[in-house]
């Protein structure tokens, strides 16, 4: 069989890295894609235990077939011997040195001579991931569910379809059931009754009926109309005198006659009194007031 038929990547690597886990050697496969290719979206990585350590493969392009169960085969069959397969128009070959897998790129003359000296290389025949994931298993899922979806959908209008809701028919219809037929039946209601319910009960028409009681409407009240405004007049006021005069009561006299009472009131309409016997005249000169002070004092000292 010739390899070539099945297809070539344009680069395969081999790599193996001694003591470390599944999840570090499928990093380590997807860093080195990630900085060596180009075509990432159509790279593929596999992995693959060996000798306390992993085996990672990535490849550029390609089916995505992978070389790793092969190698692993070889190495462990004929560990001493020269093992090679094709990257593109160059080989790549992979040998145990010191006890190790040693795995290398061939240089454009080497691998001409490795490809014609006429051992044959290894083939392919492991499955791979692809570097980026595409959402194919999603996408499928998302298909599956719809599709389910969509037989049931069917089903759900079918049995509605048929089932469910059958389809319309024309009901017997009597007119003279209708409420607007059942005018003639309240229209003769006397003045002091009035229907306080229309039902339709077992096929007939049922009028309740009440009596009415008229109410008592009351007169409108009459408005209230604005008050009337009186005109101001002027009206003079007598004006009060003050002090005011005061009526005391009269006591009768040595003669038993009220209208000559013993003391007089004194007269309140003259200012000035009279002046006593002996007393000297006031005048209203200073001179002449000073005057009759001195003689006055004179008068009292000889008494």
């Amino acid at each position: 069989m010739n390899f070539y038929e099945a297809g070539v990547p344009m680069r395969v690597i081999i790599g193996w890295s001694e003591g470390i886990s599944k999840n570090d050697a499928v990093e380590v496969a997807k860093g080195f894609i990630q900085r060596r290719f180009d075509a990432i979206d159509a790279s593929w990585y596999a992995i693959a235990p060996f000798m306390g350590g992993y085996f990672w493969e990535v490849h550029e392009g390609g089916p995505g077939d992978a070389y790793l169960p092969a190698v692993i085969k070889a190495l462990s069959d004929n560990p001493g011997a020269r093992h090679w397969l094709p990257s593109g128009d160059r080989a790549f070959s992979v040998m145990m040195r010191d006890g190790k897998p040693f795995c290398i790129l061939l240089s454009s003359d080497e691998s001409k001579t490795v490809i014609t000296s006429g051992t044959d290389p290894l083939l392919p025949g492991g499955k791979m991931h692809r570097a980026v994931n595409k959402g194919t298993s999603v996408l499928i899922a998302g298909v599956a569910t719809s599709a389910v979806s969509a037989l049931f959908l069917s089903g759900s209008l079918v049995f509605y379809g048929l089932a469910a809701h059958p389809e319309p028919s024309v009901r017997d219809l009597k007119l003279d059931l209708l409420p607007y037929a059942q005018w003639e039946s309240v229209v003769g209601v006397a003045p002091n009754e009035i229907v306080s319910k229309l039902e339709l009960k077992g096929g007939k028409w049922a009028v309740v009926k009440r009596s009415h009681v008229p109410v008592e409407e009351t007169p409108p009240a009459e408005p209230e109309t604005a008050a009337e405004i009186v005109p101001s007049v002027n009206v003079e006021l007598p004006v009060p005198t003050y002090p005011p005069e005061i009526d005391l009561p009269k006591t009768p006299g040595p003669t038993g006659d009220p209208d000559k009472p013993d003391n007089p009131p004194p007269d309140t309409k003259s200012d000035t009194a009279a002046p006593a016997a002996g007393d000297a005249a006031v005048s209203t000169s200073p001179e002449a007031n000073e005057e009759a002070l001195r003689q006055n004092g004179r008068k009292r000292g000889s008494k």
